[in-house]
């Protein structure tokens, strides 16, 4: 709350040394002043909140069905793997793809594969699924990433970038704290469940209207050019 609060900048500061609260409040500014970025910023946060509760979830399951550590610790570094594999094969997926896209891709991988997680697979299993999951994130993070150092003004980017990472990083910290209270209330598969409708839901009212309105921005800006030309003809 306090780091939201304005602080007055000392006598002649440039506008560059105000307080760290008033460049986290033009930071939100501006994000809320431009809906599409702001829906990608909440699906990462989403996504970020399901990915630190899954990984608790992983961990208890594996656990619960009495595998070896050092077999759980084998099945997480397929989680490592797959955010490798997923790094190497972005750029082509983003090149390839209609922006927003990898945010869908992300969303329709994650419900699934959520889903699949409350079958209570064995650990063989496990691990080829995490690389799946996770093998999607890296090219949404660079979606993301990139739109966020390239869409605000000059001046604004690094108030833009801190307040997006503060709100992305603040949420997934109770991603854990929500894996233990659904499977110690409701049961494993019950918090696989949860988890995989809150990613579908985040993919529908988020990241699915990021490409349609994207599509239809293209479609128009397409189609203006002949429009000026003939006015002006």
């Amino acid at each position: 709350m306090l780091l939201a609060l304005p602080r007055p900048a000392a006598p002649g500061a440039a506008v560059g040394e105000r307080g760290a609260g008033q460049r986290f409040s033009a930071g939100l500014a501006w994000l809320a002043g431009n809906p599409q970025v702001l829906r990608a910023l909440f699906f990462g946060l989403v996504v970020n909140l399901a990915g630190t509760a899954a990984g608790i979830a992983v961990v208890v399951n594996l656990k619960l069905d009495g595998v070896a550590s050092g077999v759980i610790g084998l099945v997480m570094a397929c989680a490592g793997m797959g955010a490798i594999l997923g790094s190497l094969g972005a750029g082509p997926v983003i090149r390839e793809t209609p922006t927003g896209v990898p945010y869908l891709l992300v969303g329709a991988v994650w419900t699934v594969g959520f889903l699949c997680m409350a079958l209570q697979p064995p650990a063989w299993l496990v691990g080829p699924l995490l690389v799946c999951i996770v093998g999607t994130v890296p090219m949404a993070s660079i979606v993301l990433g990139t739109t966020l150092m390239n869409d605000p003004p000059k001046e604004l980017t690094a108030r833009v970038n801190a307040a997006a990472n503060t709100l992305t990083s603040g949420l997934s910290t109770f991603g854990p704290m929500l894996a233990g209270l659904v499977i110690a209330g409701f049961g494993a598969r019950t918090a696989w469940v949860s988890f995989s409708v809150l990613a579908g839901l985040a993919t529908l009212a988020l990241a699915l209207p990021i490409v349609l309105i994207t599509a239809r921005s293209d479609r128009a800006a397409v189609a203006e050019p002949p429009t000026r030309a003939t006015s002006e003809a």
